[in-house]
């Protein structure tokens, strides 16, 4: 059963005038209840607008890998998570589908100690996308730049999203659906 069309934005930004350490803790959660994979992580977000978004990743047992690292599916689905949180900053869930369409990561360092991913998104790129989207599906590329304490790059994560208003998206046949 698919989550329900939470505006996430909408939900963070009314939070976030009541108190900015709960909003961030309650997105994070929420993310976790709407998509329960980002959930096993346990990355924590630090800092989200518009056009920004941080997270911090302990170095926990449940994600580290045969080397003592933090697993490399799991600095993906931590970059991942970051860019598609961002989209739903600006793009509200009611509206719009945000859905990955590919993604690529550059590994370059053992993910050691408490990690910080973070992406940002231009103000031209934005309005780039919302004149287009009233014609048609956008894409959008986006890179997270995931990072140690001390500065050093572990990984760059970079996705293509795409986006598109929920009546412009086709729906399943009941044949396909119950092929699942």
């Amino acid at each position: 059963m698919a989550a329900p069309r939470v505006d996430v934005g909408a939900f963070a930004d009314g939070l976030e005038k009541w108190s900015p350490s709960l909003s961030r803790s309650a997105v994070g959660k929420l993310l976790g209840w709407m998509s329960p994979f980002n959930g096993v992580l346990g990355a924590k977000l630090v800092d989200w607008s518009d056009n920004h978004c941080r997270f911090r990743l302990p170095n926990r047992r449940r994600i580290r890998n045969h080397l003592g690292g933090i697993h490399a599916g799991a600095l993906v689905t931590l970059g991942e998570s970051v860019a598609g949180l961002l989209l739903l900053k600006t793009f509200s869930f009611k509206d719009y589908r945000v859905i990955l369409k590919d993604l690529n990561v550059d590994y370059s360092r053992q993910g050691r100690g408490v990690l910080t991913a973070e992406t940002t998104i231009s103000d031209e790129e934005l309005e780039r996308i919302r004149a287009g989207l009233a014609q048609e599906a956008q894409f959008v590329p986006m890179t997270t730049r995931i990072c140690r304490e001390d500065g050093e790059e572990v990984a760059v994560v970079r996705t293509n999203w795409q986006l598109k208003a929920w009546d412009q998206v086709r729906k399943p046949s009941a044949a396909s659906e119950t092929q699942n």
